[in-house]
């Protein structure tokens, strides 16, 4: 469903355009090689020449610059066919498609592609979609190019299993650099599709949907990175209401700890963030450009629950103490355990990387589980905590998996 408008879009792009697109792409193919030659001709002159080795340097360091430069320039809008999603790729990759595509970009992806690079390789720079987020300049230069993305703009959307999601959360890089306070977690339960698809009312609103984002793509995609952007403000009372959120937000902040703090403190302005997509889809097409109150109500009103969700991702007692504590009911459940203590825990159990578990990983895990009901936990001042299992607990729940 979320892909249906932009298919329409690249449809209808191929049937208008594609023809003047390829011809223009086979005319900057020989552009670009009749440079080359030229290019490569100047550097054998100068190195060839008579000129001191000191000077040869200079020429060759002058002419790699304005290679650099050169190699930066604004693609003619018929020569790319319009790169609109994008699931994985290196820095310079995003950034070359962003320098071709009015420098926005959308991510819509389940477990693999990007995120999964930024799970698996620690040497992946996320620079460029910190940048994406914020809309700062963002640069990459070397001897053969040199890319500059004035405003760079991501929108991902990233659906994945609870595993996963708990590998990134647990990432100390990723939480280091700023990726995963950023991230607006929502943890949803199994859908029933019962009915939706033949509900008439369903079919209608996403008709809308579609008709909607097929317009706002058609009216605003760009592969002009001059082109204007609209620049939107907040009524005084919407202004106000979001001081007074960002308020609530230092007061919850001083109530916890934790990676959810940074969360936090990014909360108010993903608030505007939300009230503007909000006012872009009531009122696109007109010269109202000021978000009110009563988006920026509608916008803080989705977070509350997002909050909630973001709570559970970042606590150890949550996301984070999910993995360990079932590793813990494996092990009950292999050996029928109905009574143990955190010492048997910490001699017998390993956790997903295969070592032996210490009382920060196990009594989150354990309060976890018995917050579920699996449980209950006999707790003594620097005594093993005693555990047992509830007396109506499945010990095939787990076996085998």
């Amino acid at each position: 469903m979320f892909k249906e408008p932009f298919k329409m879009f690249l449809e209808n792009w191929e049937l208008e355009k594609a023809p003047d697109a390829m011809r223009a792409k086979q005319k900057d193919e020989v552009i670009q090689l009749g440079k080359k030659r030229m290019r490569n001709k100047e550097i054998s002159r100068i190195v060839n020449s008579s000129l001191p080795p000191e000077e040869i340097l200079g020429q060759l360091e002058q002419e790699a610059e304005e290679i650099g430069i050169n190699t930066y320039h604004e693609v003619d809008p018929k020569s790319l066919r319009p790169y609109i999603f994008a699931d994985k790729g290196t820095a310079k990759g995003l950034a070359k498609i962003l320098q071709n595509n009015g420098e926005c970009l959308a991510f819509f992806e389940a477990e693999d592609g990007l995120f999964k690079d930024l799970l698996v390789n620690n040497n992946y720079n996320p620079n460029l979609i910190l940048k994406g987020y914020t809309g700062e300049e963002f640069a990459m230069a070397s001897m053969n190019y040199d890319l500059r993305i004035k405003h760079p703009c991501f929108n991902i959307l990233y659906i994945a299993q609870n595993d996963v999601t708990s590998k990134m959360y647990k990432n100390p890089i990723l939480a280091e650099v700023g990726v995963t306070p950023r991230i607006m977690p929502f943890f949803a339960k199994k859908p029933s599709l019962t009915g939706i698809c033949s509900d008439p009312s369903v079919r209608e609103r996403i008709g809308i949907y579609n008709d909607k984002i097929f317009r706002l793509i058609k009216d605003n995609y760009t592969t002009k990175i001059s082109d204007a952007y609209f620049v939107y403000t907040l009524t005084s009372d919407a202004y106000a209401r979001i001081k007074q959120f960002e308020s609530e937000c230092h007061e919850q902040i001083l109530k916890t700890d934790g990676g959810v703090v940074a969360f936090l403190k990014k909360l108010h302005g993903t608030a505007v963030r939300i009230a503007g997509l909000i006012h872009v889809w009531n009122h696109y097409g007109t010269s109202n450009y000021q978000i009110n109150l009563a988006e920026i109500e509608m916008a803080i009103n989705i977070l509350y629950p997002i909050y909630t969700h973001a709570s559970y991702a970042f606590s150890p007692k949550g996301l984070l103490g999910r993995g360990d504590a079932i590793k813990i009911l494996k092990w009950v459940c292999k050996h029928k355990k109905n009574r143990f203590n955190s010492r048997n825990i910490a001699q017998f159990v390993r956790d997903a990387a295969g070592n032996k578990m210490d009382n920060g990983k196990i009594f989150p895990a354990l309060e976890l589980l018995e917050g579920r009901n699996y449980l209950r936990q006999h707790i003594e001042p620097d005594k093993a905590r005693e555990c047992v299992m509830h007396p109506r607990f499945d010990y095939n729940s787990f076996v085998g998996k």
